[in-house]
């Protein structure tokens, strides 16, 4: 099971990353952008080729993951 401590670091990991690609600069810009997202994936079916932002950000949180699993510290 996945300890608190683990499950908050990858969400802020995850908000920071979404900041990051899609330019938000506020609360308000966050929850719009996180409703977009998740209404992008929802429409996807499987095998569909995701936009550009939404792979950076599949990417970023494998990279996070990755190096969680391995015990590094990303910084």
């Amino acid at each position: 099971m996945i300890q608190l401590a683990s499950r908050e670091g990858f969400s802020h990991r995850v908000v920071r990353s979404i900041v990051e690609i899609f330019n938000v600069e506020d609360k308000k810009g966050l929850r719009e952008e996180l409703v977009s997202i998740v209404s992008e994936l929802e429409d996807y079916y499987d095998g569909e080729k995701n936009s550009s932002e939404i792979q950076k950000l599949k990417g970023m949180i494998r990279e996070f993951e990755g190096k969680s699993w391995c015990g590094q510290t990303m910084e």
